[in-house]
C-alpha cells in the first residue's frame, strides 16, 4: 500500500533505483501517486464485483450444496470416476495442444463434474470427443471458440476427433445440462484472492519475484494445489471459493506466513474454520 501522507509530507524521496527525487511541491507528489491510487481502487472494485459474482454463483448452483444435491447424483458421479479421469486427462492434453488459457481448462473440468452428476453417461461419446465438446462449451463462453473451431486438424490428427462430431456433442451436453453450463472454477477465485493481496501484480510484473521470491513461490504453490484439487474427484462438489481459499492457505503455511490473513477474511467473507476440512483433503493429496 502507498501512504499518501508519507509521499506528500517529504520534500525528498527515492525512486526504485535508490536515487533521490526532489519534489517541487506536495502537488507534484500527488500527481505522481494519483494514477497508482486510481489503479488500486479500480482493482479493488473489480475484485469486489468478482466476489459478488462468485457468491451468487455458489448460492445458485446445487452441485455445491451437499445437503440439497440428490444422492442419486452423487452415486452417478461416483460410478463415473474412471470416465472422469479419462476425460480430464484429454482436457489437459488438448488444452496444451491448442494453447488454451488455464482458466478454460479448469472451467471445463468443473462442467465435466456437473455433467457426470446427471447420471446420463450412456449418452456421452468416447472421452476425446466429450473433452473437446466441454472445452468448446467453455471456450464459447469466453469468446475463444475459434481456438477450437479453427484447429480441426489438430483435433483430428492428435486426438482422432472430428470437429463435426464435437459440435454435435456440444449440443447434446448443453441439453443434458439444461443450458446451465456457466461455471466459475477455483483457479478464477484464487486469482481474485491474489489480486486483493496485490500478489498477482508483483508476480506478473517482476521476473525476479516470479522465479525466486517468496511471492513467486507462493503463487506457484497455490496454483499447483488448485490444479491438483481440480483433478482429484474428492473436491468436485466443494465450493470454488473454499477450494481456492484452502489452496492459498496451504501455500501460506508452506511459505511460513499467516495461514489466512484477516484482510482476506474481511474482504471475502471466508473464515479460516470454513476451510479446515478442505485443507485436510489437500494435505492428504500432497503426501
Amino acid at each position: 500500500k502507498i501512504g499518501v501522507t508519507s509521499i506528500l509530507g517529504q520534500g525528498m524521496q527515492k525512486n526504485l533505483a535508490g536515487e533521490d527525487i526532489k519534489l517541487k511541491s506536495p502537488e507534484d507528489g500527488l500527481n505522481d501517486v494519483w494514477p497508482m491510487l486510481k489503479e488500486e481502487a479500480g482493482l479493488y472494485t473489480q475484485c469486489e464485483r468478482a466476489m459478488t459474482a462468485v457468491n451468487a454463483f455458489e448460492a445458485a448452483e446445487t452441485m455445491f450444496n451437499g445437503i440439497t444435491l440428490p444422492k442419486r447424483n452423487l452415486d452417478a458421479f461416483e460410478a463415473s470416476i474412471d470416465l472422469r479421469r479419462a476425460i480430464i486427462q484429454v482436457i489437459i492434453n488438448m488444452s496444451g495442444a491448442l494453447k488454451l488459457k488455464e482458466t478454460i481448462c479448469h472451467d471445463s473440468v468443473q462442467v465435466c463434474n456437473k455433467l457426470l452428476a446427471t447420471g446420463a453417461v450412456e449418452r456421452l461419446p468416447a472421452p476425446p470427443t466429450c473433452a473437446a465438446a466441454l472445452l468448446l462449451i467453455v471456450a464459447r463462453a469466453n469468446g475463444a471458440q475459434s481456438l477450437l473451431l479453427r484447429n480441426g486438424q489438430i483435433l483430428e490428427g492428435s486426438f482422432g476427433v472430428s470437429l463435426d462430431d464435437v459440435v454435435v456433442v456440444e449440443e447434446t451436453i448443453n441439453a443434458m445440462l439444461a443450458g446451465r453450463s456457466a461455471t466459475i472454477s477455483p483457479i478464477r477465485v484464487l486469482s481474485v484472492y491474489l489480486d486483493l493481496l496485490g500478489y498477482n501484480q508483483l508476480y506478473n510484473s517482476n521476473d525476479a519475484q516470479r522465479g525466486n521470491g517468496i511471492i513467486g513461490a507462493l503463487v506457484t504453490n497455490a496454483t499447483g494445489l488448485v490444479s491438483m484439487a481440480a483433478v482429484d474427484a474428492s473436491l468436485a462438489f466443494t465450493p470454488p471459493s473454499i477450494v481456492a481459499a484452502a489452496c492459498l492457505s496451504t501455500a501460506f503455511r508452506r511459505s511460513g506466513m499467516q495461514t489466512w490473513p484477516t484482510l482476506l477474511c474481511e474482504l471475502t467473507g471466508v473464515e479460516e474454520r470454513e476451510i479446515a476440512g478442505t485443507i485436510g483433503v489437500l494435505e492428504r493429496l500432497v503426501v
